[in-house]
């Protein structure tokens, strides 16, 4: 399977066109700690399982 969102293809974008602004939806994700150091926007909309469990 090919993830078309994985953090090495984001990085590659970003390496690849410098002026791009991009947003990365939920943090990237699970793997967002990956995306450290990135010259991009990270949005914020996702639900963590851990604190949907304890505030729900």
């Amino acid at each position: 399977m090919d993830d078309v969102c994985s953090p090495a293809r984001i990085r590659n974008v970003v390496g690849k066109y410098s002026n791009l602004r991009l947003s990365i939806a939920h943090l990237g994700g699970f793997q967002y700690e990956e995306l450290y150091g990135l010259n991009a926007y990270f949005n914020l909309s996702a639900v963590l399982p851990v604190w949907w469990i304890e505030w729900a």
